[in-house]
């Protein structure tokens, strides 16, 4: 999914968790340029045009037990 819109808030929101920051990702600067890297990588594995993306896991469900799948833009729920 493109998110290239919210990743700022995204990574605002992550620095809410101050005490993770350090032993994480050794600080503010290093978790944002860590999670951009990481959706931009996602962009590229899922061949998206965009320049963030992400890919959600959704759970099994009682029609298809034991699948989970990845859910991509476009992809039905």
């Amino acid at each position: 999914m493109d998110f290239t819109g919210t990743l700022q808030t995204k990574l605002h929101a992550c620095v809410a968790y101050a005490t993770q920051l350090g032993f994480q990702f050794g600080g503010e600067e290093a978790m944002r340029r860590t999670l951009a890297g990481f959706a931009a990588a996602e962009a590229r594995r899922l061949g998206s045009p965009a320049g963030s993306a992400e890919a959600l896991l959704v759970p099994e469900t009682p029609e298809q037990p034991g699948v989970a799948r990845l859910l991509q833009a476009g992809s039905p729920i």
